[in-house]
């Protein structure tokens, strides 16, 4: 397949699991047709219609001559063949109004009046119709939209994998939003074939209950070592006795190993955990034999595992039981004593809707069974009452050893926030909110080495503490 084929063929298959489309294109100028008399139009009628996101587009008034389709105005009506108009509103109606937007009706009728439809089912035009709604039809010329209708009906015969892939999906994982940004949810990718295999057999056993120690401050995070050492001097002067290492499936096992010897060797305990960018759109489901190994090379000289940092944290996706106690079980076989601390998020997820009363909010979990204990995130600044979150909010853990996540003053207090203040300045912020969660009964802390933002180009802009020298 050329280039072009690839880029069409991810388009669709996106466009037919409902998680959008980005189109990269090289314009070439339409080609001179000969008029040709009206074809034939052939409709297939037995194929059901997969289900299409529904928004509401307000059709302002022109006062041009126009048409209505199912109760859409379709202005420009003298430009429009009478045959567009009569195969149009035929396949709205097969289709079904309620599976299509306004805009989506407007961008079929310039479908069947740009290119010849007859001989393609009624689904793979409505699928066409999605991405061509989705590029903007301002985008595409006459021959790549034909080139995307081709692409669709060659693709026919996965269209009901797609169908039943996405059904499974809808009705197997609990957060719905990751599915609607996860692009690479769907039948061609094969690290997720290699989950759902996971998802399809029974839990693992409950690992059994490992003490978490009392006193641990740990710092977070360390991924690259440019100035790990230093860096890790300082804190370990300031009295921290632990450092996370986090995992994003890109390192190579020797490099997790040096961090793991970096942190060891500033007499400090290491932990690891799976985490990823901060970025819905970047997959949590990488190659599960790749994480595997990557942490079953780490366990064994690790204090503890943390379930849940940065895009696996419950602020980004609520991780469904297989996938984390698969994960769970994976550390706890490589290392039978190594602690492993689960997490409980105040804050927006994709159960708590940003924009609503704050009050209908509740702590969301990834905590696997028998944790050794859990991170209370969420409420990591200076603003909270931690003392009264503990008590309401994460009342369900007061019976449980938990870690309070500090982060400072407040978040990107370096960066969108900027409060001017110096590194030292802010790290005693930091550990002013220590002090607070130790005082309300956490019996250690984890605190972030930057603001939060992971974005910049500077000492408090980033939280890997190897990548800039504390001065």
């Amino acid at each position: 397949m050329n280039n072009t084929g690839k880029t069409i063929t991810a388009i669709t298959t996106a466009a037919a699991i409902g998680t959008g489309v980005l189109l990269t294109t090289t314009q070439e100028p339409a080609p001179v047709e000969q008029e040709q008399p009206p074809a034939q139009v052939e409709f297939v009628d037995d194929i059901k219609p997969i289900e299409v996101p529904i928004f509401t587009v307000d059709i302002p008034s022109i006062d041009v001559p126009k048409v209505e389709i199912f109760g859409v105005e379709i202005p420009g009506i003298e430009n429009l063949k009478p045959e567009t108009i009569t195969v149009a509103t035929h396949l709205v109606g097969k289709i079904g109004v309620e599976n299509l937007s306004h805009e989506q009706i407007r961008m079929l009728v310039t479908i069947v009046d740009t290119v010849e439809v007859a001989g393609y089912s009624i689904e793979t035009v409505k699928i066409a119709t999605q991405v061509v709604s989705s590029v903007g039809v301002e985008n595409l010329n006459p021959v790549q939209i034909r080139i995307i209708l081709q692409t669709i009906s060659n693709l026919d015969g996965d269209i009901p994998k797609i169908q039943a892939l996405q059904k499974m999906l809808a009705a197997t994982m609990k957060d719905q939003r990751m599915i609607q940004y996860d692009r690479t949810l769907n039948i061609y990718n094969e690290a997720l074939t290699a989950w759902l295999e996971i998802y399809s057999k029974p839990l693992p056993p409950p690992i059994d209950y490992i003490p978490l120690p009392r006193g641990i401050r740990m710092i977070a995070e360390l991924r690259s070592s440019t100035h790990a050492t230093a860096n890790l001097a300082f804190y370990r002067q300031q009295g921290y006795n632990a450092c996370l290492i986090t995992i994003d499936g890109t390192e190579s096992i020797s490099k997790v190993l040096e961090l793991v010897n970096l942190v060891r060797s500033a007499k400090m305990d290491a932990w690891i955990a799976w985490a990823g960018p901060e970025k819905l759109e970047w997959s949590i489901f990488q190659e599960p034999a790749k994480i595997s190994l990557l942490l079953e090379a780490a366990a064994p000289f690790c204090q503890g595992y943390l379930v849940a940092w940065r895009r696996t944290s419950a602020h980004l996706v609520e991780q469904d039981a297989h996938y984390l106690e698969h994960l769970v079980h994976q550390v706890r076989t490589a290392n039978p004593k190594i602690c492993i601390v689960g997490e409980s998020y105040w804050g927006e997820t994709w159960e708590n809707q940003p924009y609503v009363n704050q009050r209908g909010w509740q702590a969301r979990d990834n905590a696997p069974r028998n944790p050794s204990g859990i991170l209370i995130a969420g409420i990591a600044t200076q603003g909270y009452a931690i003392e009264a979150m503990l008590r309401g909010a994460f009342a369900k853990w007061a019976a449980t050893p938990r870690l309070g996540l500090v982060l400072g003053e407040k978040a990107y207090y370096a960066s969108s926030k900027d409060t001017g203040r110096n590194f030292k300045t802010n790290l005693r912020i930091k550990q002013q909110v220590e002090k607070r969660f130790r005082r309300a009964g956490c019996i250690g802390t984890v605190t972030i080495h930057g603001d939060a933002s992971d974005l910049g180009t500077s000492l408090q802009t980033v939280d890997d503490i190897g990548k800039y020298k504390i001065e």
